[in-house]
């Protein structure tokens, strides 16, 4: 296709600009970084280029190349831009590290699909043809695909012994990457095939695919993108449609590069430790005892205390300088969006070639140097020479990163996760993002987290305690004869100890168990049973000091709970709450009230528990216990008084009871 050179270039702008950015201002820090195209986008500019590529056909325009490459150069600008900004922004909100609050399968979920999809980039590299098209039958029947599987099975083969080999000894990655060209020529002499019949059969480009016209070249220099905008080159309503995809590349990126940075650092201590390593076995060589031969003399030459100091303080200057991981990911921000503006891909430094570039002796910056010239070669020469590389060797490198992300992602995840049900959702976000699309996965992921965090957070519960007067009494001095009272009526006051944070998931069962406390039990016959069910409540204190925030909803569901116990007569007491919480419940209004016809007259705010329990004992014993003396009072005059009558007053007592 005469569109792949220009793509080609503009891809290659990002790490020609970014590199020498990153090892600046972080190589002091990160050594060995070898920052390069970062693969994990490449399913998601297939999707882009596909979108404006349909677009364009559908409005005449499939010819103007030149509008094409501006336009994906557009909504690639601004996916990278919108991560740039949500990583800044993540460093001000302290929200850097994104994947903490991502349930596990939802992420898996994520990078799974990611995985799937670059497996599909490669057997579009090998092929030309959309691996999506051909489950669905557009390419054609069993004859035609057949030799499309074919042909692809050589680079899936290639990827597995890639990857085998790299598990057993990770230095071998590069040799077999490098070694697929001569063995592509050396199958090419042996079957007596012609470079131009291999060309031909799509094994390699050809030349001419990686062309570029005087409009096309201009909109892959440095900023050309940015010209073709101000010219008006860019077709919005391409960049409209390709909006969905855009979003989903930012916020899955953007989830990404927070788990990139950690990542980083990681591997930047162990390449450390490899370096100190190879450090260590230098030194014991140079300054261990040997024997010179002199004059048919020997003579000891033992370790300088001298040599230690000098390389003891050469190693302290060259340690690697710390750099927290909001500067990290400032970095980050500004360097993807610079690159996107540039009208270049995504660049981050890489993490497994790094370790094996160091293991092999390859450190510091004139390596890292020399491979963002040699790319800035191949961009000037126009790609020319791919033509000569085979197709092979980079859809194999697709298939080894394919296979990497499905092994940590998917497969591992399932033994890492207990609940197999919650496992279960990732291959859910996989079907997805093939059917209905990568944006559509997002939100299902993102409401597929809010359920897993509800469930979790509920079975953790929000009730900490329960209990009654009779349990827990206040430290308030009581004279005997009251202190014996609330000994025997103290489960008239029930008390609820609540944790955590109250939210629509967890709120509602503290509604339930006040419920049960108005409550008889079910199906069960009151009179038949042989012990007292325990009375009705009046006064209900609820503690919240260990409650860290609430929601409105769970704010309503408090709204209920003092409706509930105003019906019933009982007043609710809730303690220990923070300033926060009191401007929660104020918002849902719910406050105090002193009107009595208000449901809130039965609310009252106390400052601890012990305040709390202290004013409900005293509102039992002025009330309850006075209300219970005085028909005790009564009782007794009226018994009295009928042993000193001479007639049965029983039928005018009980009438006169009838009339109170």
């Amino acid at each position: 296709t005469p569109i792949l050179g220009p793509m080609v270039r503009m891809a290659a702008l990002g790490p020609i600009l970014s590199a020498p950015i990153f090892l600046l201002n972080m190589g002091k820090s990160f050594s060995d970084m070898y920052p390069s195209i970062d693969t994990f986008l490449a399913p998601f500019y297939v999707q882009q280029a596909l979108i404006i590529d349909r677009v364009l056909f559908e409005n005449g325009l499939s010819d103007h190349d030149d509008m094409f490459l501006t336009t994906f150069a557009t909504v690639t600008c601004i996916g990278l831009c919108l991560t740039g900004v949500l990583l800044i922004l993540a460093t001000k909100f302290k929200m850097c590290n994104l994947g903490a609050y991502l349930p596990f399968p939802v992420m898996a979920g994520f990078f799974s699909t990611i995985g799937v999809l670059l497996w599909t980039l490669a057997f579009s590299v090998d092929t030309g043809k959309n691996f999506v098209h051909l489950l669905e039958g557009k390419e054609g029947g069993w004859l035609k695909v057949k030799p499309l599987l074919f042909q692809h099975s050589f680079s899936a083969l290639t990827g597995v012994m890639m990857k085998l080999a790299g598990g057993w000894r990770g230095s071998l990655m590069p040799f077999m990457t490098m070694m697929t060209i001569p063995v592509a020529y050396l199958t090419l002499f042996v079957t007596g095939t012609t470079l131009e019949d291999a060309r031909r059969s799509g094994w390699f480009w050809y030349d001419r695919d990686f062309n570029t016209t005087e409009e096309t070249s201009n909109r892959t220099l440095p900023f050309g993108s940015i010209v073709g905008i101000i010219e008006g080159k860019v077709y919005w309503q391409a960049v409209w449609e390709a909006m969905p995809i855009t979003l989903a590349l930012a916020l899955i990126y953007f989830i990404r590069c927070s788990l990139h940075a950690p990542a980083l650092k990681k591997t930047a201590d162990g390449i450390l430790k490899i370096r100190e390593e190879q450090e260590s076995k230098e030194l014991k060589k140079s300054l261990r005892s040997y024997s010179v031969r002199d004059n048919g003399d020997y003579y000891d030459y033992e370790e300088d205390d001298d040599d230690d100091d000098e390389y003891n303080q050469s190693k302290i200057s060259s340690k690697p300088q710390p750099m927290s991981m909001s500067q990290v990911y400032t970095y980050y921000g500004m360097i993807l969006s610079f690159s996107g503006l540039a009208g270049g891909s995504a660049a981050l430094p890489s993490l497994g070639p790094s370790s094996t570039m160091t293991m092999l002796g390859s450190t510091g910056f004139s390596p890292q140097y020399g491979s963002v010239i040699i790319l800035l070669l191949f961009y000037l020469t126009n790609f020319n020479l791919v033509g000569y590389i085979p197709k092979v060797t980079f859809s194999s490198l697709l298939v080894v990163t394919s296979m990497n992300m499905i092994e940590d992602w998917f497969f591992k995840s399932y033994s890492k996760i207990k609940e197999k049900g919650e496992w279960a959702v990732i291959p859910v976000i996989v079907v997805i993002a093939f059917v209905l699309g990568v944006l559509p996965s997002v939100f299902l992921g993102i409401a597929i987290s809010t359920f897993i965090f509800v469930a979790a957070f509920q079975r953790s519960g929000v009730l900490k305690f329960i209990a009654n007067g009779l349990t827990v009494h206040s430290t308030t001095e009581r004279g005997v004869v009251d202190a014996e009272w609330l000994d025997e009526h103290g489960d008239l006051i029930q008390i609820l100890v609540l944790q955590n944070y109250l939210f629509f998931g967890n709120a509602y069962s503290c509604y339930t168990v006040v419920e049960l406390m108005f409550e008889d039990p079910p199906g069960v016959d009151i009179d038949a049973l042989d012990f007292p069910l325990p009375p009705l409540p009046k006064y209900i204190v609820i503690d919240m000091t260990m409650t860290t925030g609430i929601d409105a909803s769970a704010v309503d569901v408090f709204k209920d709970i003092v409706s509930l116990c105003y019906d019933k007569g009982c007043k609710v007491f809730i303690s220990g709450l923070k300033s926060e919480l009191k401007r929660s419940f104020m918002c849902g209004t719910v406050k105090p009230s002193m009107d009595k016809k208000s449901i809130f007259s039965a609310l009252r705010w106390l400052p601890d528990m012990e305040a709390a329990l202290a004013r409900a004992e005293d509102k039992l014993l002025k009330y309850e216990y006075k209300q219970e003396a005085k028909e005790n009072e009564r009782e007794k005059r009226h018994t009295l008084r009928r042993s000193m009558s001479t007639f049965d007053e029983g039928f005018f007592s009980a009438l006169k009871q009838i009339d109170i």
